[in-house]
């Protein structure tokens, strides 16, 4: 009885066993095979559909060159029998044990196959082999320090069909992209003329702790042992003379430090070298003018999306309005730098001696281990008298309460550090304050007033004498090449003055003033070359673009708000032809003589 139960047991392992293997057939065509070769796996369908195989089990341990299908009809003892085989050309990624796993075909299973790939050597590029290196920009990174990998082809012989695969991250969290084009360039090695092929990638840690980075690799194909690619036609080649190969860089694991417990900063800035710098449109400083200060921050080693706005500190008497920063990343001579450029327009309040505090941005230097600060110094300035309207359109101003200046969002370190700043630089918004809107009439008088001065020179000054023939023979020449572009511009200005459109007034204004003086590249330049009452205009202007005491306006209730047709009336009326004349600095042109 014993020994019946016995028998059963086992039998029935056998059955759970069978049913535990394969029960759809295949095979592979080697087990033996040399790094770069390739093995078929087919696959018996046995009327199964070949859409229904998964082949996701493949990925990461073979690339698939080939699939196909293959069908036929055997006859056994007159029987027709209809046979169906995919057939898969597979390439191991890696030389050693490989195994080829078992594949799902509409819910039945393949056998696993063990395959043993052997490395091969190929000889030295000097020697007119291949060889493939790898190095890294540092090998001791902390978390969010981008680190450079590139990865060197030594080339002494042709590749055919050849690509090189970039480096994975094995273990850890970190984001890997391409930097840069491909370079290709030759150098002597042991006396031999070979070609280096270069690609770099930028890989940045996400997280502290276990990085590992498996190395690039390449795919390609070379001539069979005992042949040669010089034939009658140097571009030609049989490709059953070809052998595919497979060459693996180095690959690393690192030990990616976190953000040290004592960094100051309120973002997270690991990198080389930070450098701030700033430049000044004016060193001359009047109540109610503004001034345009250009910051740039450089730093070294890092990505221009991990620049993050500038917190300015704040300064009394004087109203801070900043651009839309302009990011620039190079990567040259195996090296990454990042540019931030923001322009800041200062408006002074009140006359008299003001102070700039200076402004500092700690950063962590991946050189030394330490924190160091990158700063601009403070500067004091002497804010000399407005004009009589300048001054009581920026006094009445005062009286107005205003909201404080909204912080901006910036790259934050893994753990955010808190800040005592009470002023952020922040993009301008285009929505106008409410309270420059009351004071319009006084450019309307200011223009009143432009006109009566000029009817009375006129009465009272008699006309200059004309200009000779051959004087007039350049200046008509170059009126006549602008009139059709001032046209134009100062049309432009009418149209989005009567849209009350603040943006696009200010960019015809700038347009207009280049035709006019080439040099002249924003609204600051202009201001300094025309006349009072344009001045003024084109001043509320500005401040309607840069306010912040409406920051949670709409664009179009902004346009809404301000009226346009007050600065067209100043312009249209404004002859800028002439009052070049009296304003430019150039020398001007000696009369033509005739020969």
């Amino acid at each position: 009885m014993v020994m019946r139960k016995g028998i059963c047991l086992a039998v029935l392992l056998c059955l759970s066993s069978v049913s535990a293997f394969a029960t759809v057939k295949s095979q592979v065509s080697q087990t033996v095979i040399n790094q770069g070769e390739s093995i078929r796996l087919t696959i018996d369908l046995a009327g199964k559909d070949a859409d229904s195989v998964d082949l996701s089990p493949l990925e990461g341990k073979f690339d698939i060159l080939q699939r196909g299908q293959q069908s036929g009809i055997t006859i056994i003892n007159g029987d027709y029998q209809r046979t169906s085989e995919l057939i898969l050309v597979l390439l191991p990624k890696q030389s050693g044990d490989v195994t080829v796993p078992a594949l799902t075909v509409d819910g039945d299973t393949t056998a696993p196959h063990a395959i043993r790939v052997s490395k091969v050597d190929l000889p030295a590029a000097s020697e007119g082999g291949i060889e493939l290196d790898a190095r890294l920009s540092t090998q001791t990174p902390r978390v969010q320090q981008p680190i450079i990998y590139t990865a060197s082809l030594l080339l002494g012989q042709q590749v055919y069909n050849g690509s090189i695969e970039q480096p994975k991250v094995t273990q850890g969290k970190a984001l890997i992209e391409a930097l840069g084009d491909q370079t290709k360039s030759q150098k002597y090695v042991d006396g031999q003329v070979v070609t280096v092929v270069e690609q770099s990638w930028l890989i940045t840690p996400e997280q502290s702790g276990v990085l590992s980075i498996e190395g690039a690799s390449l795919i390609g194909q070379i001539p069979a042992q005992g042949t040669t690619n010089r034939t009658f036609n140097s571009r030609y080649i049989d490709p059953s003379n070809l052998r595919r190969f497979q060459l693996s860089a180095d690959s690393y694991e690192l030990d990616v430090a976190g953000i040290p417990a004592d960094f100051t900063g309120a973002t997270w800035l690991p990198s080389s070298s930070v450098v701030l710098e700033e430049s000044w449109s004016s060193d001359e400083f009047r109540v109610g003018e503004p001034v345009t200060r250009t910051i740039t921050l450089t730093a070294n080693g890092l990505t221009s999306n991990q620049l993050s706005s500038l917190i300015l500190p704040d300064a009394t008497g004087l109203k801070q309005y900043a651009g839309t920063p302009q990011l620039e990343q190079t990567f040259t001579d195996g090296k990454l730098s990042s540019t931030m450029s923001v322009e800041v327009t200062l408006i002074p309040s009140q006359e008299g001696a003001l102070e700039l505090p200076a402004l500092q941005i700690p950063w962590w230097n991946v050189t030394s281990d330490t924190e160091e600060v990158a700063s601009l110094a403070a500067r004091k300035m002497t804010v000399a008298k407005g004009n009589s309207i300048t001054q009581s359109v920026v006094q009445q101003n005062n009286s107005t309460q205003t909201t404080p200046l909204p912080e901006t969002e910036g790259t934050q370190p893994t753990e955010p550090k808190s800040t005592d700043s009470t002023a952020v630089l922040v993009e301008p918004s285009s929505n106008p304050p409410s309270s420059w809107v009351d004071y319009w009439w006084l450019a309307v008088i200011a223009g009143v007033l432009g006109s009566l001065v000029t009817v009375l020179c006129i009465r009272l000054f008699p006309r200059q004498q004309l200009p000779t023939n051959e004087s007039l023979t350049c200046s008509t020449t170059s009126s006549s090449a602008h009139t059709g572009n001032t046209d134009a511009s100062k049309r432009a200005i009418k149209d989005a003055c009567l849209a009350n459109d603040v943006g696009a007034t200010r960019h015809a204004l700038i347009a207009w003033g280049q035709q006019v003086w080439p040099d002249c590249r924003n609204l600051n330049q202009l201001m300094r070359r025309v006349s009072p009452e344009l001045k003024i205009a084109i001043a509320e202007l500005q401040r309607q673009a840069y306010s912040q005491s409406t920051s949670t306006a709409s664009a179009s209730q902004a346009n809404h708000q301000w009226q346009g047709s007050e600065l067209w009336d100043v312009i249209k009326s404004y002859q800028p032809d002439a009052d070049t004349q009296s304003r430019s600095t150039l020398v001007p042109l000696s009369p033509l003589h005739s020969t």
